[in-house]
C-alpha cells in the first residue's frame, strides 16, 4: 500500500509540474505554430500571383519607389500573430544590392506589426552583401512578424534593386532563385507582441 501511495503521489506530482509548466508557456504566449501557406511558384492554379518561379531565375533593376512585386497572395489568419518567410538564393552583381519589402493589406509589414514607422526605405531590407564584388548564390532568409487581428488579409513581398546600400541608386540587376515562401500562424497570448525593429 505504500508502494502505490508513493506512485499514486509521484504521478500527481509530476501531473501538476506539467499543467505548471503549460500554464507558465501560453502565459509567455510561446505556442505552436501553424501552417497557412507554403508556395515556391505563383503563376495560374499556385494560388497566388507575382513574378516568383522556382525555374529559372527571378530578377528586376527596379529602384524605389518603383519595384517588381514577386508575390501576392490573400490569406485568412484566425491567430493573433502571423510570420512570413522568404528564403532564397541570390545573386547580386557590381556593388548592387537585393532590397526586399513585405507589405501585409498594403502596409509595410513593419508598421502593421506595430511599429511606428518603416524608416526611410519604407520597410524595405537589404538582402544582399554590400560592396563592390559580385555576389554569386548566397542563401538569405527574412522573417516578418505582425500582430494581426483574425481575417482575410493580402501578403505582398516586393523586390527592389539598390546600389551600396543606397535604396535610390540603381548598381543592376538583383536576382534570386529557388524561392520558399512560408505563412505561419500563432494563436499566442493577444498581449505578446513581435519584437519590434531594433528590439
Amino acid at each position: 500500500m505504500n508502494v502505490k501511495r508513493r506512485w499514486h503521489f509521484v504521478g500527481a506530482s509530476v501531473l501538476a509540474a506539467a499543467v505548471a509548466v503549460a500554464m507558465a508557456t501560453q502565459t509567455r504566449g510561446d505556442q505552436f505554430l501553424y501552417r497557412i501557406s507554403s508556395d515556391v511558384n505563383c503563376g495560374a492554379g499556385q494560388g497566388c500571383t507575382g513574378a516568383m518561379t522556382r525555374s529559372g531565375e527571378t530578377s528586376t533593376s527596379s529602384v524605389l519607389p518603383d519595384y517588381l512585386e514577386i508575390y501576392n497572395k490573400s490569406i485568412f489568419a484566425s491567430g493573433n500573430r502571423t510570420y512570413i518567410t522568404f528564403n532564397a538564393q541570390a545573386d547580386v552583381h557590381s556593388g548592387s544590392t537585393l532590397m526586399l519589402g513585405c507589405y501585409w493589406d498594403g502596409v509595410p509589414c513593419e508598421v502593421a506589426s506595430g511599429a511606428a514607422d518603416a524608416g526611410p526605405d519604407g520597410g524595405y531590407s537589404t538582402m544582399q552583401n554590400v560592396g563592390g564584388n559580385d555576389w554569386h548564390d548566397n542563401s538569405i532568409t527574412k522573417v516578418w512578424c505582425l500582430h494581426n487581428h483574425s481575417g482575410t488579409h493580402t501578403v505582398s513581398l516586393r523586390m527592389a534593386s539598390g546600389g551600396g546600400g543606397d535604396t535610390s541608386v540603381a548598381g543592376g540587376d538583383v536576382f534570386f532563385e529557388r524561392p520558399t515562401v512560408t505563412i505561419d500562424g500563432s494563436a499566442s497570448d493577444a498581449n505578446f507582441r513581435c519584437p519590434q525593429p531594433g528590439s
